[in-house]
């Protein structure tokens, strides 16, 4: 009963954090962890529109890719797997996940964005210290225990 009742609560706070976001032009979230995030609606919407003008190459020659096999291996896999790189972690991760995926794409698909698991695109450790910043209000050192500057894994 008790976990019950603090999930209501939790719904109950969540409804009120929308209300709250709704009235200064925000978007409420949930994370993967249940927790709640608050998002510009601007900002969600420049980023669709960056991922718009990012994958429109993709999407308009994905009718050519169809029908011409040597435009699909040759050109239309590496402008994916670029678009891919430069959308993000959550692009680069299916793009990996994809890459040992033998049951679902074709080799010639794998093998191209394979080379997103050996060399995914790197951001600085002053981005990565502004998102530590942004998220937890303190500068990575503070926050955790240990914290290395340069990456351990893409």
């Amino acid at each position: 009963v008790a976990a019950h009742e603090s999930r209501r609560d939790v719904v109950v706070s969540v409804d009120a954090r929308r209300q709250q976001a709704a009235s200064r032009e925000r978007a409420v979230v949930e994370d993967d962890n249940g927790g709640v995030v608050e998002v510009s609606i601007v900002r969600l919407a420049l980023r669709a529109m960056y991922l718009g003008i990012l994958f429109a190459p993709v999407t308009s020659s994905a009718w050519l890719a169809a029908a011409v096999p040597f435009f699909r291996r040759r050109c239309w896999y590496v402008l994916l797997r670029h678009s891919l790189g430069r959308a993000g972690a959550a692009f680069v991760k299916w793009a990996q996940w994809s890459a040992s995926r033998g049951d679902l794409f074709p080799e010639a698909l794998r093998a191209e964005l394979g080379k997103l698991q050996a060399s995914a695109p790197a951001h600085s450790f002053t981005h990565t210290e502004a998102v530590v910043r942004q998220a937890t209000g303190l500068p990575p050192e503070a926050y955790f225990a240990t914290f290395e500057r340069e990456p351990v894994a893409s």
